[in-house]
């Protein structure tokens, strides 16, 4: 029902704490025999990798490059900026032994090379993030008769506990995230954002906690993963009363 007072019409985006995946628990995560990753330059989504095949997953890689090329056995590369790349490597995964149903995009996971006070995204943070998962999109919307999940693994894009050094670039990964389930509702998408581990030791950490987010049942759409501790995402009303009717942002305005 609409509120009538246009006061109350406001929300805020809030973090509410969470358990990290099963460390409430002590289950092992149920994790599917296959995945698609599309790996990062950090190198995090390599050692993603094997760490699966150590557990009996046939983990898939996709590098970004130039070329569409099959390098090797389970070894794949595109050129993001190109949408047919990704329907060639569906196509090819399909006539293979099938596309994988987990799909899991870590392109946005990136090295703190930035300014982090850049608002506009360079074109290689464009093709690599916004326009890949558009692209992806594209590529499962052609098969409707299964069901995927998305992850969108990310790195500096969310204010959490406001010690962040932030990419707001990567802030446009938000769009395709929240539309693409409700264009392709067999497509079940979520973002989860993680710090860049500095050590080999806290590289088996954050993979250990997305492994059990890929491998458990939660459902949260945005999740940001801070230390110990898991973040989930949410929004709470919040009353905007403009004392000066005069003053900015008093007034609403329609047509511009």
């Amino acid at each position: 029902v609409p509120k009538a007072d246009t006061a109350d019409w406001f929300y805020v985006p809030v973090w509410r704490r969470s358990w990290m995946p099963g460390s409430n628990t002590g289950r092992a995560p149920s994790l599917p025999s296959r995945m698609l990753l599309f790996v990062d330059e950090t190198g995090l989504g390599r050692r993603w990798t094997r760490a699966l095949a150590e557990q009996g997953v046939d983990a898939i890689a996709v590098e970004a490059g130039e070329a569409f090329r099959r390098l090797d056995e389970g070894l794949w590369t595109i050129d993001p900026k190109r949408p047919e790349h990704y329907g060639a490597l569906i196509d090819a995964l399909d006539a293979d032994r099938g596309c994988p149903s987990v799909l899991v995009h870590m392109w946005n996971v990136t090295l703190s090379d930035a300014a982090p006070d850049s608002l506009c995204p360079s074109e290689a943070l464009l093709n690599s993030g916004y326009y890949s998962l558009l692209n992806l999109a594209k590529a499962l919307g052609r098969r409707r008769t299964e069901t995927y999940k998305l992850f969108v693994i990310s790195n500096r894009l969310h204010d959490v506990t406001g010690a962040e050094e932030l990419e707001p670039g990567k802030a446009l990964l938000a769009g395709p995230v929240r539309v693409i389930p409700q264009e392709l509702p067999h497509v079940e998408c979520r973002s989860i954002d993680v710090e860049l581990p500095h050590s080999d030791g806290s590289a088996d950490s954050v993979l250990r906690e997305l492994t059990a987010e890929i491998g458990g049942d939660w459902t949260d759409a945005v999740v940001a993963h801070r230390g110990r501790w898991r973040w989930v995402r949410d929004f709470v009303p919040v009353r905007y009363e403009n004392k000066d009717p005069t003053g900015p942002g008093s007034r609403l305005r329609d047509g511009g």
